[in-house]
C-alpha cells in the first residue's frame, strides 16, 4: 500500500479526516466519469461531508433506469440484475462531477469505503459505468452496484427490497 499524494496533502477532507487513510492505487487510470450516488454519499447524508464536500464541480438530480435498491437495514445496495429488477424500476440519485485536480484521490477513497478493488474477486460493491438520465439527457457515470456476496444475500432473502426508488435512510 502507498499513500496517495493528493490525499497526503489533505485535499477535500475535513480536518478530522486529514490523516489520510491508506488507499489502494489503481493499475490503470480510470476515466473521469461523474459519480451517480444514491445512498450515504448523497448531499445531506453521512458520507458526503467526508468524501465529497468541497470536491465537486457540479451536482444534479439523476435517474438510473433498470435498477433497484435492497437493504440489510442500514445501507442501500443497488442492483441491475434482470432477475432482481422489474422492467419499469428506476433509482433516483445525484450525479456528481468531481473536480479534476482531486478526482483520483476522491475515487480511491470512495473505492475503499465501498470495499471495491479493481478486478477483486470478493468486492462488496462493484464499480461500473452505466448511463443515467439527467434533465439535459443521458450521461455515462460510475456507480457502485452490489457485488456477488450482496447478490447472494438478496437472492437468499437476507436483504430486502426498498420499494421506493429513493433511499431515505438515516442522515
Amino acid at each position: 500500500m502507498v499513500y496517495n499524494a493528493a490525499c497526503t496533502a489533505g485535499l477535500c477532507l475535513p480536518i478530522a479526516y486529514r490523516r489520510c487513510p491508506r488507499v489502494r492505487q489503481h493499475a490503470v487510470k480510470p476515466m473521469n466519469y461523474p459519480l451517480f450516488v444514491y445512498g450515504t454519499l448523497k448531499p445531506g447524508y453521512s458520507n458526503y461531508p467526508i468524501y465529497l464536500e468541497g470536491c465537486t464541480l457540479h451536482e444534479e438530480s439523476a435517474t438510473l433506469l433498470g435498477g433497484a435498491l435492497y437493504t440489510e437495514g442500514q445501507y442501500p445496495y443497488l442492483v441491475m440484475e434482470p432477475d432482481l429488477v422489474r422492467p419499469d424500476e428506476r433509482v433516483q440519485g445525484v450525479l456528481i462531477t468531481v473536480r479534476p485536480d482531486v478526482y483520483n484521490a476522491v475515487l480511491a477513497h470512495i473505492d475503499v469505503l465501498e470495499d471495491y478493488v479493481p478486478g477483486g474477486a470478493d468486492n462488496w460493491y462493484e464499480r461500473v459505468v452505466s448511463p443515467v438520465q439527467t434533465a439535459s439527457g443521458p450521461v455515462a457515470a460510475w456507480l457502485y452496484v452490489g457485488g456477488s456476496e450482496i447478490l447472494m444475500f438478496i437472492r437468499s432473502g437476507i436483504f430486502t427490497r426498498i420499494e421506493s426508488e429513493v433511499w431515505h435512510g438515516s442522515r
